[in-house]
């Protein structure tokens, strides 16, 4: 059994996708080889042949070759050109489905065979099309700039200078929006990694960044009415967010927010989520470092993506975003909003996902709110065996029965718990420190309680704020109410 990307390639396909293949693989023009034809009608349509990533060689040179002797090297050809294939009608599909690209080379192939009234004509349709585009997006940008870039080519070579001007205005105009936004984008990127003392080799849009005076450009292109302001403005507005002192950084960050709420604005909305993600990214890596002060931004900014997040081009919602909103929703005691997000949000999740973290998201604000009772009946109903975040359930319902003094179940519950976190593979670290001491500490709460210890309260207390357990402020808060003195 051999690796086999080929099989890789064809399972991202859909069904109309693999039957557009058959035709592709069909075509003269692409493929002569009658064997590659065969090969993949086995896998495409009989889905023989192969089982998850890998191909069984002999079974398929069987169903090719009949009653011939197997030859590996004969199987191994008919492979590479059958991947070869799958790569190039990847790279079809793509520019077909990327019209802009499509017209682009039509014209410089105009071009370069002097077909000039042909040329022409595809200059002018396509350039009526995109004039009539008035919202603005990174893509929009990139097809006028490459529309203009090809026209400059075409009217330099035949010197035709009023042409060529106009064309190189325009040219220049666009290119200049593109070149800032890319820089924005990526001063974003290397700022982030740079503000978590990430080492990163000799990169220049941080210095460079910081020796343009924005401020200044930023003046120009406002008294000269530029084009494109609305869409460089947002995106200025993000870099200074990051690049400006604390108090410049609120005042962009305010205008970038009424930015994306103008409900006139012409930028795009897909846009809008790109930008409502790179503003998510930065003020997370901030509440990295100083988390009370920015969890009420961060939360804010992600409700702003949220809203947004229908122009993503993603199916389900994340389940980082959910557990990310939920958790800040809960923490910022935002009860009635975290209510309405889990009954509204969770339907948005993969389906597998769905009925557990609608239970999850229950459980949580169940804790928050003091009713246990209501976080065991929600954490019955969680289906284990497909849930990721099995120990946040383990802590909230261990907490729980200790609330409710239900203490026989609780210390059932650590046993159990000690086992899981020993077997657990995805316990590493620190994770895995924290998990053992939370459940330890709890442990020690309760044989305090019933006199099944000589370790006293103060010294548990020692003991908790030294740890790196999880639930740390619930474990103090209870060793509190063994001896109120404590507090």
């Amino acid at each position: 059994m051999a690796e086999n990307n080929l099989i890789a390639i064809l399972r991202t396909l859909s069904k109309k996708e693999l039957k557009d293949f058959r035709a592709f693989v069909y075509s003269p023009f692409y493929n002569k080889n009658k064997n590659v034809i065969k090969l993949i009608e086995i896998l495409c349509e009989n889905n023989r042949g192969f089982t998850g990533s890998k191909i069984d060689m002999k079974l398929l040179h069987k169903h090719i070759y009949s009653s011939k002797p197997y030859k590996e090297e004969n199987m191994k050809t008919l492979i590479h050109l059958s991947t070869k294939l799958a790569e190039k009608f990847l790279s079809y599909t793509e520019f077909i489905n990327s019209p802009g690209e499509e017209k682009i080379k039509l014209m410089k192939a105009f071009d370069s065979r002097n077909l000039e009234k042909l040329y022409k004509k595809l200059e002018r349709t396509y350039g009526e099309k995109l004039n009539e585009i008035t919202f603005l997006n990174q893509n929009i940008l990139y097809r006028k700039m490459w529309y203009e870039k090809a026209r400059t080519e075409f009217y330099s070579s035949r010197a035709v200078e009023k042409e060529l001007h106009h064309a190189e205005i325009k040219y220049s105009e666009i290119a200049i929006a593109v070149f800032f936004i890319e820089m924005f984008q990526h001063y974003n990127m290397f700022w982030r990694l740079d503000y978590i003392d990430y080492e990163i080799e000799n990169e220049f849009v941080l210095p460079v960044m910081h020796n343009i005076n924005m401020e200044k450009i930023d003046k120009i292109f406002i008294e000269g009415s530029y084009k494109y302001y609305p869409l460089f403005e947002a995106y200025y507005c993000l870099y200074r967010s990051i690049d400006a002192d604390e108090e410049k950084s609120g005042r962009f960050l305010e205008r970038f927010r009424e930015i994306l709420k103008d409900k006139n604005s012409p930028i795009e909305k897909t846009e809008q989520f790109v930008l409502s993600t790179i503003m998510v990214n930065f003020i997370h890596y901030r509440y990295r470092k100083n988390s009370s002060k920015y969890e009420r931004t961060l939360f804010e900014a992600f409700k702003i993506l949220l809203g947004l997040y229908q122009y993503s081009g993603e199916k389900f919602l994340r389940l980082t975003i959910y557990t990310n909103m939920l958790r800040f929703g809960i923490q910022l005691k935002e009860f009635r909003w975290s209510e309405d997000f889990i009954q509204n949000y969770s339907p948005l999740l993969e389906e597998k996902q769905r009925e557990n973290m609608y239970y999850y998201g229950r459980c949580f604000l169940a804790f928050a709110l003091k009713d246990y009772e209501k976080v065991l009946e929600y954490e019955s109903k969680i289906d284990y065996s497909t849930m990721q975040m099995k120990y946040y359930m383990r802590d909230l319902r261990l907490c729980s029965l200790y609330e409710l003094g239900k203490f026989d179940s609780a210390l059932s519950l650590i046993d159990s718990y000690r086992h899981f976190i020993k077997k657990e593979k995805s316990f590493k670290g620190e994770m895995k420190k924290g998990y053992k001491e939370f459940v330890e500490n709890a442990n020690l709460l309760i044989r305090i309680k019933f006199g099944g210890t000589r370790i006293t309260p103060l010294i548990l207390k020692e003991r908790i704020s030294n740890s790196t357990a999880v639930r740390k402020n619930w474990l103090l808060e209870k060793t509190d109410e063994l001896q109120p003195e404590l507090k």
